[in-house]
């Protein structure tokens, strides 16, 4: 399912407009990614918590040259499902 697809079955599903649907999508979404690049997480009941993580700074090893480089802290995005989501993939096996 992609972007379309969702604001499709959702807007079925509400009988909302899709425009409608679709500028809460990007709200939401456009939200997320403030909140959590601000280092704020975002939890979502029933579906999960979107947060960040950092990782440590590290050394690395080419191994076509043997050379060792270091690699500089990063932070990337993180998402956390919940339980209830979690239950909803399980039943749907």
């Amino acid at each position: 399912m992609n972007r379309d697809d969702l604001i499709a079955a959702i807007a079925q599903d509400t009988e909302a407009p899709k425009t409608v649907i679709r500028r809460v999508l990007d709200s939401m979404v456009e939200q997320i990614h403030a909140n959590v690049a601000r280092g704020k997480p975002v939890k979502v009941a029933r579906f999960g918590k979107f947060d960040s993580t950092t990782l440590a700074a590290r050394n690395w090893r080419s191994p076509r040259t043997g050379k060792t480089i270091q690699i500089p802290p990063v932070t990337r995005p993180r998402f956390t499902p919940s339980r209830a989501f979690k239950a909803a993939i399980k039943r749907h096996r």
